[in-house]
């Protein structure tokens, strides 16, 4: 990544993947942070930060103040409102006991209902054909 007169990329020159500088002007390779934990992955510059990712978390480093900071990732997803609707019928329905007749009292099992249709058994409706 090009910003200005510096190159920042990744390296693990000195163990852990970590985040470096090139200074054009001077010629020198400077490291930007220790990293003792697990190697970043993938970087990318943006105006006035380089974001990267180090084991699923997002960091930021700022470039004028160079300090470090997580950002704060939260994804909504729409599970909660496709499982409300799909098991509804199965919240609803308290879980019973059933006794089949003539098997005594070990007979007892657990029942719940399903959303789903049961499955049916199915064969084929015409005979297949040998050629």
């Amino acid at each position: 990544m090009w910003v200005d007169d510096t190159v920042y990329f990744l390296s693990d020159r000195d163990g852990h993947v970590t985040l470096y500088s090139y200074d054009t002007g001077a010629k020198k390779v400077a490291r930007l942070f220790e990293n003792d934990g697990l190697d970043l992955k993938s970087a990318s510059a943006g105006p006035g930060a380089i974001v990267y990712e180090q084991f699923g978390s997002l960091g930021l480093y700022d470039l004028k103040t160079s300090r470090r900071s997580q950002v704060k990732v939260t994804i909504a997803g729409d599970f909660r409102r496709f499982a409300s609707d799909c098991f509804a019928s199965v919240r609803r329905s308290p879980t019973r006991t059933s006794r089949r007749p003539g098997r005594g009292p070990s007979s007892r099992r657990t029942e719940r209902s399903s959303p789903f249709p049961p499955r049916r058994a199915t064969r084929a409706t015409s005979p297949t054909r040998r050629v």
